[in-house]
């Protein structure tokens, strides 16, 4: 019985959060399927852990985490250099880095909270297609994970609801 075809064999994926939760499931279903896979997100240690589980269950291709803020214009750049360096092409990009808030009333919501929510949720999600698009040709897809709250807002979650809208 031979084994049957990958389906994003020879493909390169970049998925934003990819070191625990959806991202890192939506990592492993491309590693499995053949695709070479970039992973990043903040948590060092969350990012070599699921490097260790990525490299382990590839089907094919080729997995390497970087340490990324997706905040970080400059940061995000260096990751998508990379991309290029390493394969000279993005087929998919994985839109999937964000972070929660602590609930407050909207006259409440402290600015820094603000800001954090919305550059990582929103702005990062920017930056990382802005760098991502030079790299990606005909038929290459970009997912940007959105949120129940698009459709309903969460009381007490303004930056979130605003971000995710976004």
């Amino acid at each position: 019985m031979t084994t049957p075809p990958r389906r994003l064999w020879g493909k390169v994926a970049v998925v934003t959060g990819g070191n625990r939760g959806i991202g890192l499931a939506t990592a492993t279903a491309l590693a499995g399927e053949g695709c070479s896979v970039v992973i990043t997100g903040r948590d060092v240690a969350a990012l070599d852990a699921a490097n260790a589980e990525l490299t382990e269950l590839a089907d094919g291709g080729e997995v390497l985490a970087e340490a990324c803020d997706v905040r970080d214009e400059k940061a995000v750049a260096g990751v998508f250099a990379k991309v290029k360096e390493r394969w000279g092409q993005l087929d998919i990009l994985v839109n999937n880095a964000g972070i929660l808030q602590k609930l407050y009333d909207a006259a409440e919501t402290p600015t820094e909270l603000w800001r954090s929510v919305i550059d990582t949720n929103l702005t990062g999600t920017f930056f990382c297609t802005r760098a991502a698009v030079p790299l990606m040709g005909r038929g290459a897809t970009i997912v940007n994970m959105l949120s129940v709250t698009v459709k309903t807002a969460v009381p007490k979650s303004a930056a979130y609801n605003a971000s995710k809208t976004g």
